[in-house]
């Protein structure tokens, strides 16, 4: 790897990108290479150190090891994804906003007017090709979305410093990424404000100081001052997490937060992935240009991991590897079915119930019963107090899951028969649509996913250890309808 994981600051080192068209611009031969499957696999993952002998040590000491698998961290198919999804959104920018050209200088004087002019909608703003593409990662708390982000951009420093480019002096400083929490309000300003408070983190800088502070300045200069430092330091992609809070944002607030966010993407040519939970998806999708914007090169759909699919099966058989109990209690397709069904696929889920288990079949040591994890131990787990605020949760998903499963045995034929109620009598058939199209939208009805609409999110083929050392060999993709 060129850098080091988890640096804040690196000294730019470059490498010649195999595509003509990205070789001369040092922002993207500074970038880290790109990983193939088994490199993203040796980064991403982070597993407990382990020892057999750990398990015959005093109870008292092994209660505290189950807990190290709440940081432990295994690469699955749709990690894949969103790291080559990242990776091309950078790169991409980055082609269109080379810093040695001239236009880098014409378009640092331009978006500077704008903030004279304060010109919140850059109407006299037309900078040279920029071009970018972001997208949205959606999923329900604890499949992981917001660690994931994490992991990989730990991969790339945060910052990189240029100081000489092909023998010529180029003093830059380079911001790869920035990641910003939407304020609870959906403002503008907030948002704004968190970008010069973390921007004056990477840079020693005073732009809160200068832009923010005692309120001096106004959102509509605060807006093209943001943009204007984001050229001027070449933001590779900003991340945006709890983007549902837009949804909730007072009357007309949301509309003109994405209308910003759109700006920052085709005017600045910066690339922007929203990270939010379902209840962002209505709202992602209810206008075009929302869900254009929202869906970029391809949204990234965060679902509970299907009881039978190869993700699930990697993970769990990936952590069942780490037991401190003095017995040894084998994985089977039975304590899978249950686990599944008790965390409902969602993989922060499955982690607690089975280091509450290994921690109460220890305590029963302690009391001279046996440490063997069993299936009733796992249903009393699961049905104890420190479970009971998720379990709800857990039904309705199981709920979820159920029908569509069921509703995936619908055949074309009984499916022209089928009475559609939403609630204010039939849904008319829309004509220009097949069978699979109405079929889907449907489905997608029924699990309250993405209501009315037609777009599919194909993940890649899932792989296992064995396919990380055999490439020619490769399972079936996981259904993720």
């Amino acid at each position: 790897m060129k850098y080091c994981k988890n640096l804040m600051n690196a000294k730019a080192l470059y490498s010649e990108p195999t595509q003509k068209a990205y070789r001369g611009n040092p922002l993207i031969e500074a970038l880290p290479n790109p990983m193939s499957i088994d490199e993203i696999y040796e980064q991403l993952s982070d597993l407990p150190s382990f020892d057999e002998k750990e398990k015959i040590a005093r109870a008292s000491d092994r209660l505290q090891s189950p807990a190290q698998l709440l940081t432990c961290f295994q690469p699955l198919s749709v990690h894949i994804e969103m790291v080559r999804k990242i990776y091309g959104s950078i790169i991409q920018g980055y082609q269109s906003r080379n810093p040695l050209l001239p236009e880098y200088s014409m378009d640092l004087s331009q978006l500077h007017s704008s903030v004279i002019s304060k010109d919140s909608d850059f109407f006299n703003v037309n900078l040279s090709n920029a071009v970018s593409a972001g997208s949205s990662i959606v999923g329900y708390s604890g499949v992981g979305k917001t660690s994931s982000v994490k992991r990989i951009l730990a991969q790339y420093p945060q910052t990189i410093s240029h100081e000489e480019y092909r023998g010529e002096p180029f003093n830059h400083k380079q911001i790869v990424w920035m990641k910003l929490e939407c304020p609870i309000d959906g403002s503008i300003k907030g948002l704004c404000t968190s970008f010069f408070i973390k921007f004056d983190e990477l840079t020693g800088d005073h732009t809160y100081v200068k832009y923010v502070e005692k309120g001096r300045n106004s959102t509509d200069q605060m807006i093209p001052q943001m943009a204007l430092i984001a050229r001027r330091h070449s933001l590779g992609v900003l991340i945006i997490d709890e983007i549902q809070n837009i949804s909730a944002s007072k009357s007309g607030g949301a509309k003109r937060m994405m209308n910003f966010l759109a700006n920052i993407v085709n005017t600045i040519g910066v690339p922007i992935f929203l990270v939010g939970i379902p209840e962002a998806l209505p709202f992602l999708s209810n206008e075009f240009m929302i869900s254009r914007r929202a869906t970029g090169t391809g949204a990234i759909i965060m679902k509970p991991l299907p009881s039978e699919s190869a993700d699930w099966n990697i993970f769990l058989n990936g952590i069942w590897d780490y037991q401190w109990t003095n017995i040894k209690t084998p994985m089977d397709e039975s304590i899978s079915r249950k686990i599944h069904k008790l965390s409902g696929g969602i993989v922060a889920v499955a982690i607690n119930l089975y280091i509450a288990v290994q921690e109460e079949a220890i305590k029963n040591g302690e009391l001279g019963k046996s440490e063997k994890i069993t299936l009733k131990l796992i249903d009393e787990v699961a049905k104890s107090p420190k479970f009971c605020m998720i379990s709800g949760k857990i039904e309705s998903i199981n709920r979820a899951n159920f029908q569509l499963r069921e509703a995936k045995k619908i055949n074309n034929e009984e499916y022209e028969g089928l009475c559609l109620d939403n609630g204010e009598g039939k849904i008319q058939r829309d004509s220009s649509k097949n069978d699979n199209q109405v079929r889907d939208d449907e489905l997608q009805r029924r699990i309250s996913l993405i209501p009315n609409t037609n777009e599919k999110f194909e993940a890649p083929v899932p792989y296992t250890q064995e396919t990380l050392m055999n490439r020619g060999q490769h399972e079936d993709p996981i259904d993720n309808i």
